[in-house]
């Protein structure tokens, strides 16, 4: 029932019931040594009113001036002075209301010390509403200022994303036309037919530009076309082996990212070795975490100042998507470079 409710309405169940919890509680303090009357109900029902009026009153003007929008410090001084005028005329209502309420203080004489009195009792009753009130606009102003940061961190992030993307298009493209030329003087004929099948790819990595994640079956369908056509250039030199669990094919990964991968262990691998060599490239679910292992022949070497364009993007990439929860390292094992990709399912 209540996980209905707007704002709005949570606000004036707020306001009806925290005032009429309060004056009740006090009718109880100063009648416990006596019987509730019936003017003594009224009494607080007049308060409960007139404290509710007042303190929406006072939170109308703070909207409709702008004063919400001013620095905590300024808004909390304005606030106080709003008390100490909207305490006025309730302290001068509540003497004569009193004398009614209670026959005991009918003979009182009305002097500047008694008005003094209602006076401080009125402003101790609306500093806490004032108080919490304040902090839920602190409140709402730290949320919307958190939700403004991420929201502007999410498009830092996507544009960076986007950069980085396009950048890995043209250094596939520049690399998958090198390997077709090679092919116009071997074999025309496959020449002809790595053209067709690099448009039909390069038609996918179009449609794939505006998604920030695609699911790995599409990703691998991109890789798949991409190694039909590196086959193709490099024939019986280059020798795949592929194992990928049917449970992986639905997780969502960023476009682009595996593939580029592949694409730096051919180049840098199996075109190094005047034999070529073996590709081998496993996909599986690993502790809801899909974990990917490139192997192709060759020694890694690191050398900060010449990392590729393919490498250096896939990091940065998993960097803004994930930060720590993914993780991109590679190794030498028995005269193989191992590339282990790791991101979460």
């Amino acid at each position: 029932m209540f996980r209905s409710l707007s704002a709005r309405q949570w606000y004036w169940l707020l306001q009806v019931a925290g005032w009429s919890l309060f004056f009740f509680l006090e009718l109880l303090v100063y009648t416990r040594d006596q019987p509730i009357t019936l003017r003594m109900w009224i009494n607080a029902l007049i308060n409960v009113g007139l404290y509710i009026m007042l303190t929406d009153a006072c939170r109308l003007i703070l909207v409709i001036t702008g004063a919400l929008r001013l620095r905590l410090r300024s808004l909390a001084v304005l606030v106080l002075f709003l008390v100490l005028i909207v305490a006025l005329p309730v302290a001068l209502l509540n003497v004569p209301l009193d004398n009614w309420t209670f026959e005991k203080l009918r003979q009182r004489v009305f002097s500047g010390w008694l008005f003094y009195d209602y006076y401080l009792h009125v402003i101790k009753n609306l500093l806490p509403w004032f108080a919490i009130y304040l902090l839920y606009v602190y409140q709402q102003r730290m949320r919307k200022y958190e939700m403004a940061r991420v929201n502007l961190q999410m498009h830092v992030r996507e544009q960076q994303n986007r950069s980085l993307r396009s950048q890995l298009n043209a250094h596939f493209l520049f690399n998958a036309l090198n390997s077709i030329s090679t092919l116009t003087v071997k074999d025309p004929d496959q020449a002809r037919k790595a053209i067709g099948r690099l448009s039909r790819l390069l038609r996918r990595t179009l449609d794939s530009q505006e998604e920030s994640l695609i699911p790995f079956a599409d990703e691998w369908s991109l890789i798949e076309d991409y190694l039909a056509l590196e086959k193709m250039r490099y024939e019986e030199r280059l020798l795949l082996h592929t194992e990928i669990e049917p449970a992986v094919k639905s997780v969502p990964v960023p476009p682009m990212l595996f593939q580029t991968l592949v694409e730096n262990a051919i180049k840098h691998g199996i075109a190094q070795q005047m034999n070529g060599g073996e590709l081998r490239i496993t996909a599986k679910l690993v502790k809801k975490h899909l974990e990917i292992h490139i192997y192709n022949p060759g020694r890694y070497e690191v050398k900060e100042d010449a990392q590729g364009t393919g490498l250096l993007n896939a990091r940065r990439r998993l960097v803004l998507m994930y930060g720590e929860e993914a993780g991109l390292m590679i190794r030498n094992k028995d005269n193989q470079v191992i590339t282990e990709i790791r991101i979460p399912a």
